[in-house]
């Protein structure tokens, strides 16, 4: 079977989040547009619990939450997801640094030049009179074309999507807190169910 897949990060393991230091000189809501310009984090980010009370000790996964949402993945993922890739993809990485205690990680940021051509436009559902998506459907037969893509955002997705080849290569690889979800998608036309 072609269908493809959405996948980000899993909820039960998100109890710590890579977060902006407290004297940092850029806030959140600034990073998009600086990382677009310089293509670099400007400070190195801090892992800090969800909650304050019964902290568990912390798990270095291959997918990190953080709080501007990007999909931030380590060098173990990313370097699988670079051997993966294909000649459409149009993949580029920003690397960031974050600190727990005296432990220094670098994990990356996956970024896209642009969205796509995956979507079946006749099965795809938008908001009347508007290109927002509301329901998308990708058509598999395009989708095979790449190895991850997103269907949204272009620069910093937090979403990605990929096929279902490329999904059992990464469950074989047992990669931690990433968690897949079919996607509605067409083969030539006609939706699989």
């Amino acid at each position: 079977m072609k269908r493809c897949y959405s996948f980000c990060g899993t909820e039960k393991c998100g109890q710590f989040s890579a977060k902006l230091p407290d004297d940092a000189k850029i806030t959140n809501l600034e990073m998009d547009d600086y990382l677009l310009k310089e293509k670099k984090f400007p400070c190195e980010l801090v892992l800090k619990p969800f909650k304050k009370k019964n902290v568990p000790p912390v798990v270095w996964h291959d997918y990190m939450y953080n709080e501007f949402a990007y999909f931030m993945v380590s060098k173990r993922l990313k370097e699988f997801l670079v051997e993966f890739s294909t000649k459409n993809d149009n993949i580029e990485w920003i690397s960031v640094n974050i600190r727990h205690n005296d432990i220094v990680k670098t994990y990356y940021v996956i970024t896209f030049q642009e969205v796509p051509d995956v979507l079946d436009l006749a099965n795809t559902t938008f908001l009347p009179n508007s290109d927002f998506l509301l329901v998308p459907c990708i058509a598999a037969e395009k989708a095979e074309n790449y190895s991850v893509f997103p269907l949204r955002m272009p620069h910093f997705p937090s979403l990605l999507h990929t096929t279902e080849k490329i999904k059992n290569e990464l469950r074989k690889e047992k990669f931690s807190n990433l968690k897949f979800e079919k996607t509605k998608t067409s083969l030539n036309g006609v939706v699989m169910k």
